[in-house]
């Protein structure tokens, strides 16, 4: 029962891995920061029916009794689990997605009979984890300040992607001389062993 202005911005501390469920009267957005020994940031997303992450080191939560959670792999690997409020599904465990860091067999699309959340654990470098993106929310442009690191893995090169679709990825960066937009990478989203011979293969997310 907080109430807030407009625009107020609020701290809440907590201590420990719980579960919490923020509701209120109108829309609100909030964000997590984990301080363990480093900055861990993430902002939280709506619960979803369907959404796409990465699992790595991560859990998922639901808000209601014996919610199935039907997970699909971009690997190929697919399967079905239970989560309960109280008791979050390791996410990693529960998949087998054990990819390092953000590389792109990692990503992984959950199907829900119910709603859910998730988030994967930070990377190899310690920083930013990825929430669970709704699909409904995805969006064909998007504007993300960042910085790409043409050596490495996923855990240190700073992007990854992936969609509910395969298809082509452009990575854009802004030219301040010409004040326009220049191509920088071209990223093929592919699945990876996935042959598609029915509807439920498409639920395979692709990735690059």
């Amino acid at each position: 029962n907080i109430v807030l202005s407009p625009w107020e911005f609020l701290q809440l501390n907590t201590d420990g891995n719980k579960e919490y469920i923020i509701s209120s009267t109108n829309p609100v957005m909030a964000c997590v920061y984990a301080n363990v020994n480093f900055a861990d940031c993430r902002l939280v997303m709506p619960l979803t029916n369907d959404g796409i992450t990465w699992p790595r080191s991560g859990f998922v939560s639901a808000p209601y009794d014996n919610t199935l959670v039907n997970y699909y792999v971009r690997d190929n690997a697919q399967g079905a689990f239970t989560v309960n409020p109280g008791s979050p599904a390791d996410f990693d465990g529960e998949t087998g997605a054990f990819d390092v860091d953000y590389e792109s067999d990692g990503a992984t699309r959950i199907l829900v009979n119910g709603l859910a959340s998730a988030y994967s654990g930070a990377d190899s470098a310690g920083l930013e984890a990825s929430p669970l993106m709704p699909t409904s929310a995805m969006s064909q442009v998007v504007a993300q300040p960042l910085f790409i690191d043409d050596s490495g893995d996923g855990g240190n090169s700073s992007v990854s992607i992936a969609s509910p679709y395969a298809g082509t990825a452009k990575v854009y960066s802004w030219n301040d001389s010409t004040k326009t937009i220049d191509l920088e990478y071209t990223v093929p989203l592919t699945r990876n062993g996935v042959t598609i011979t029915s509807k439920e293969d498409q639920k395979h997310p692709a990735s690059g």
